[in-house]
């Protein structure tokens, strides 16, 4: 069984995967600001009790395949360092000019 994690824009995802697809799912909601500048930052502070949550609830649904899990996966925006101010996220569009020159 893997446990795959996705903090996402607006709900982090906890997803069991057995050889059949899915065999346990949790979700829980995360919020993202829309600050002036095309920013779009989260509370990383909330990312842990998300994840927390999530995973309770995919255990909640079926608790033998939760216990089964022998690797996680995850999928979120990454930090070096102790975060100390809101997350940028994939939705923010501060730096599009520089996609576009790249020809992205």
């Amino acid at each position: 069984m893997i446990l795959t994690l996705d903090l996402g824009s607006s709900t982090t995802k906890a997803v069991v995967w057995d050889p059949g697809g899915i065999g346990a799912r949790g979700e829980a909601p995360l919020e993202t600001s829309f600050p002036a500048g095309g920013r779009a930052e989260q509370d990383p502070g909330r990312w842990w009790p998300a994840v927390v949550a999530a995973c309770a609830g995919a255990r909640a649904e079926n608790p033998e395949a939760f216990a089964a899990v022998e690797a996680v996966g995850a999928a979120t925006q990454a930090a070096r360092h102790r975060v100390e101010q809101p997350g940028l996220v994939g939705a923010h569009v501060e730096g599009d000019h520089l996609a576009v020159a790249a020809g992205r």
